[in-house]
């Protein structure tokens, strides 16, 4: 967000403005710089920049990478890896976190995703995945947060809690 610098200036007790004048009076001044501020937009959401790749970081320290379809349309390839709370044995360890084909809608995507073990000696039985992110500055950038919750074989859980990220466009 862009700010900028706004001096007021005035004369202690009456108005800073010769008596007959048309310029502004202290208050007319506050009122308009209040009005003038409430219209000042946030940093705007955009569209995402179609066919790029976006790399960035985790609030756990991992890399995130992810591709958006030729058409804008989806999110497609997100991979990270995510350090898990764990009820037995896995506490502490980190897995992969693969999403795919994520839609995007007004410059949003988001997703819940039933998740599954990666490979065929995963312990993974099953799990959910969940995602939500917003592409800023004129899709150069992508902010947002995913968490997973997982089952592994023999009734452990396993829950990454929410973890955000950053992503700039390559």
């Amino acid at each position: 967000m862009r700010h900028r610098r706004v001096t007021l200036e005035a004369r202690h007790g009456r108005d800073a403005s010769p008596r007959g004048s048309k310029g502004l009076t202290l208050r007319k001044l506050v009122l308009t710089f209040i009005g003038a501020l409430a219209l000042a937009a946030p940093a705007q959401a955009s569209s995402p920049k179609p066919g790029a790749s976006y790399l960035g970081s985790t609030s756990q320290g991992e890399l995130i990478g992810f591709d958006v379809s030729k058409s804008g349309k989806k999110v497609i390839a997100l991979d990270t890896s995510l350090t898990y709370t764990c009820t037995g044995e896995h506490d502490g360890q980190a897995g992969s976190f693969v999403l795919n084909d994520i839609k995007v809608k007004a410059s949003v995507f988001s997703s819940k995703q039933t998740l599954k073990g990666t490979s065929a000696t995963s312990v993974v039985s099953s799990g959910l995945g969940t995602i939500k992110g917003t592409f800023k500055t004129k899709g150069s950038r992508a902010k947002g947060s995913l968490r997973s919750k997982l089952e592994l074989t023999g009734g452990e859980t396993c829950d990454s809690g929410r973890v955000t990220f950053t992503a700039l466009v390559q």
